[in-house]
């Protein structure tokens, strides 16, 4: 009886040895392949998230984008309508006042609030007529107040285009008698020259479109659970940031930049539209310009809007 007691004893140690061995051979592949289908899940995860918030980038510059564009072409087609109208053409044709270009021009402005200022600018680059609309009030200025305007940036370039073609100005905070008006008038002007029926030219109009108006359009449109939206220049100054001391840094010197935050990512803001992705962020941008790039009509409306959205929000 005792030999038989050490046989089992040495079968049962031979048995256990062999499950023992057996065991990895088992649990390792399908250790192995449980690991490779949880990394394979995380990646293609992953890879949705990246892809969502690269859609999210994508749509958001694209609205704000397309509400630029909208804006741009209504204002081409209200300028270019009060260049062809009748009173307005005459009053700088005859350089005689009958009264009917100041009514049709103060008028233009009462059904369009989205402009402060309407003016019709001679050859000299003085004011012949202005029209002002201030806290919603529309008011004709006094000839005795109109302003030489000859040595504007602005003039300068509408006097070099052809007809129909309209100049756009970068989009600043506006300036009177040498002085940036307080409290801050964001404009862009438009402006298209005036030309009499035989081809001569006679003047221009020149309308200060409200940027206010265009902004409240794009903080509307704005998502505030993802990422920053700007609006930057072609210099890559901050027109408008999330954080408002960054705003309208070109004419206050303000730095840093958006071009100096983020140099590498700027480089790459070429062409229509895209996206470039860095350590940092996904960028995702749209570039608008005032489709006139050409000598004489500098400096001109270039602007971007650029989505950020940080590597640690994905």
């Amino acid at each position: 009886m005792p030999p038989a007691e050490g046989i089992n004893s040495t079968n049962e140690s031979v048995y256990s040895a062999d499950v023992i061995r057996r065991v990895p051979r088992v649990w390792l592949p399908a250790v192995a392949l449980l690991l490779l289908i949880s990394g394979a899940f995380l990646f293609h995860y992953q890879r949705a998230e990246l892809s969502r918030y690269e859609e999210i980038g994508r749509h958001n510059v694209g609205v704000q984008g397309e509400i630029i564009r909208r804006e741009l072409q209504l204002i081409r087609e209200d300028i270019r309508f009060l260049s062809y109208h009748s009173a307005v053409v005459s009053r700088v044709e005859s350089n005689r006042s009958s009264g009917a270009a100041e009514r049709e021009l103060r008028l233009f402005a009462e059904t369009h609030p989205v402009y402060s200022q309407v003016r019709l600018i001679g050859l000299d680059g003085l004011e012949v007529v202005r029209v002002n609309r201030r806290d919603g009030a529309v008011s004709l200025t006094p000839e005795a107040d109109l302003q030489q305007k000859s040595s504007r940036y602005y003039v300068q370039a509408t006097f070099n285009l052809e007809p129909a073609e309209v100049y756009f100005s970068p989009f600043d905070l506006n300036v009177e008698h040498g002085t940036i008006e307080s409290p801050w008038n964001p404009t862009v002007r438009a402006g298209t020259p005036v030309y009499g029926e035989e081809g001569s030219l006679l003047g221009m109009i020149v309308l200060n479109y409200s940027g206010e108006h265009l902004l409240n359009r794009l903080r509307e449109a704005t998502p505030s659970n993802t990422g920053g939206v700007y609006l930057i220049d072609g210099d890559g100054y901050y027109l408008e940031a999330p954080d408002s001391d960054q705003s309208w840094g070109a004419q206050f010197g303000l730095t840093p930049t958006f071009l100096q935050n983020h140099a590498e990512a700027f480089e790459e803001f070429s062409g229509e539209s895209g996206q470039y992705s860095d350590d940092e962020a996904i960028y995702t941008y749209v570039n608008i310009s005032s489709g006139l790039d050409r000598d004489g009509l500098e400096p001109h409306l270039v602007l971007s809007v650029v989505s950020v959205i940080s590597n640690s929000e994905i």
